[in-house]
């Protein structure tokens, strides 16, 4: 069907407000009076959950569909989801930035997809991607590079190039649709990523910068921007920010919209994250993951991880962090001192998940974490890789009433034997992992 201008205005509706699914039911009803049944009932199938016999029909409507409502994209270069009704559509760059489907005459069936992933983006396609007409009204955009994956951890003698020239990226059109942003494996660096951020992101939510090679002068760019003021998610993994990187960012105003903070696999530091939790901004969070590089990088570069330092500045912030709920400090070695700290605190009054894995806590770091006061609203707690023997096992064992847990995590503590392990069993049941 060719679309006509009430059509585009239900699909940009529908998208802007993808949690409305009132908005997506007025679609169906507009399918069904202009012709189109079979779309109709898929949109209203898709839109109402799992049930078995709803998505085998759901399926079969877009198996037997597909080819037309996505003509003239090839089937067989994609995969392809549904999206509550509309579309996710993942494939190679070079077919989906092609000068021949640029040329297509293929707005409409562009116009009902919600979700681009671009496999294998080069910076060379960056122009094309400024000018690609998937920018319908689009607003899930997700771009990897699955043959340059990069390790953007070591420190920059090693890391063998500079970033490429994403200058392109300041072309981005219709930026107010945009939800959600992800970048994985691409070498952006700070002037992709300040190309990237010249221009507001009004509708951003979420936001993803995976293997980036930012530094901390990516980080700073970021600081320095103000185009991001509805942005709940923030994901900067595996990317070089070190802790001055994160000094700027505890002065960012963005920090006060997000709810999720993702910093894995950098090296923040004692000074980033006593920065961070000194600042005011950030204390509407409520996930957030500092997992820090791997064991081998801790040992090749000491000083990266927090240790105990780290956590007695985060246990100690200023003002409580009253809405954090799941706290990740895993491979960040905080010890007996830092536990301590963690379990005197009272910043931490809402905690549901805290992951302390390979933070050589011992015996008695153990011990001293169940006498915390937000121990029993613990759902998850994962204590993996952590030296523990017998005795602190039964410090877990002898710990007060854990009603709210569904996981513990003591996966690789040798040091327990059998009978402990059975009680553990008996105690905790199937929310044990040994």
């Amino acid at each position: 069907m060719r679309i006509s201008a009430e059509l585009l205005g239900l699909l940009r509706d529908a998208k802007a407000n993808p949690d409305d699914l009132g908005l997506r039911q007025i679609l169906a009803d507009w399918l069904e009076e202009h012709g189109d049944p079979e779309r109709a009932e898929f949109v209203r199938l898709d839109c109402r959950g799992w049930i078995e016999e709803r998505t085998a029909r759901r399926d079969s409507l877009m198996a037997s569909n597909l080819d037309a409502w996505i003509r003239p994209l090839e089937v067989r270069e994609l995969t392809i989801a549904s999206s509550r009704g509309l579309l996710k559509v993942c494939g190679p760059s070079r077919y989906l930035l092609s000068r021949e489907l640029a040329q297509r005459d293929c707005i409409p069936e562009l116009a009902w997809i919600e979700s681009l992933e671009l496999r294998n983006l080069t910076a060379a396609e960056s122009p094309a991607l400024a000018t690609s007409p998937h920018w319908t009204c689009l607003n899930q955009l997700h771009v990897e590079n699955t043959q340059g994956n990069i390790d953007a951890n070591v420190s920059p003698e090693f890391f063998g190039h500079s970033p490429h020239d994403w200058s392109a990226f300041r072309d981005f059109p219709s930026r107010e649709t945009l939800r959600s942003l992800s970048f994985r494996s691409l070498d952006l660096g700070a002037a992709g990523l300040a190309a990237l951020l010249a221009h507001p992101f009004p509708e951003l939510r979420r936001l993803v910068l995976h293997a980036a090679n930012l530094g901390d002068a990516g980080a700073e760019a970021l600081a320095r921007s103000s185009c991001l003021p509805r942005l709940r998610s923030l994901e900067i993994v595996h990317s070089r920010v070190g802790s001055a990187g994160w000094v700027a960012l505890a002065d960012w105003p963005g920090l006060a919209t997000l709810e999720r903070l993702i910093m894995q696999d950098n090296y923040p530091g004692e000074e980033g994250v006593a920065a961070l939790a000194r600042s005011p901004l950030c204390h509407s969070l409520t996930d957030w993951d500092l997992t820090a590089l791997s064991r081998y990088f801790n040992d090749q570069m000491p000083g990266r991880c927090l240790g105990p330092a780290g956590a007695i500045a985060l246990a100690t912030a200023p003002q409580p962090f009253g809405r954090l709920r799941r706290l990740s400090l895993a491979e960040h070695r905080i010890g007996v001192e830092g536990a301590r700290a963690l379990a005197s605190s009272r910043v931490l009054p809402s905690l549901t998940a805290l992951n302390l894995s390979a933070n050589s806590l011992g015996d008695e770091g153990v011990r001293a974490l169940v006498a915390a006061p937000w121990l029993p609203n613990l759902r998850e707690l994962h204590l993996s890789q952590n030296g523990l023997t017998d005795e602190g096992a039964l410090a877990l064992l002898d710990a007060p009433p854990l009603p709210e847990l569904t996981a513990l995590n003591l996966i690789s503590n040798m040091g327990m034997s059998v009978p402990i392990r059975q009680r553990l069993r008996q105690r905790f049941g199937e929310n044990l992992w040994l």
